[in-house]
């Protein structure tokens, strides 16, 4: 059967990067509005190039909005998956410890993946600063 592997931390760090490119789509329109803004023109020029830059500085902003959005979804789909699988690797533990036990295994030879002062049910939460 094949799988699937979910690395949160790589999905959080494509969340911050749609973050960081957001904020440099609004720079980018906030420096070309000030531009437009210090221009001398000509009345017959003006009408057209101010439209456009204008139409530009709209679309601008509504891709520096479609990426905060799709980050933000992002994110809650990581914290819902992560959430999940510390759920299931606790619940893991809590059945594996007795059937290592009886076979007069720790947790930690059974599964080494598994540190033995440091299961899914009592590690830390790993600190993350969300968007």
């Amino acid at each position: 059967m094949p799988r699937i592997l979910v690395r949160p931390e790589y999905l959080q760090d494509l969340c911050r990067r749609l973050l960081q490119s957001s904020g440099e789509i609004r720079a980018s329109v906030s420096r070309v509005q000030g531009e437009l803004s210090r221009l001398d023109w000509e009345v017959r020029v003006q009408n057209d190039i101010e439209s456009q830059a204008l139409g530009a500085c709209r679309r601008g902003q509504a891709a520096a909005d479609q990426a905060e959005e799709m980050a933000r979804r992002l994110w809650a789909k990581v914290q819902a998956f992560s959430d999940a699988d510390c759920s299931a690797a606790a619940g893991l533990a809590q059945v594996l410890r007795p059937a290592a036990a009886a076979l007069g295994m720790t947790l930690a030879t059974w599964a080494p993946a598994v540190p033995p002062e440091e299961d899914a049910a009592t590690a830390p939460a790993e600190q993350e600063v969300q968007p």
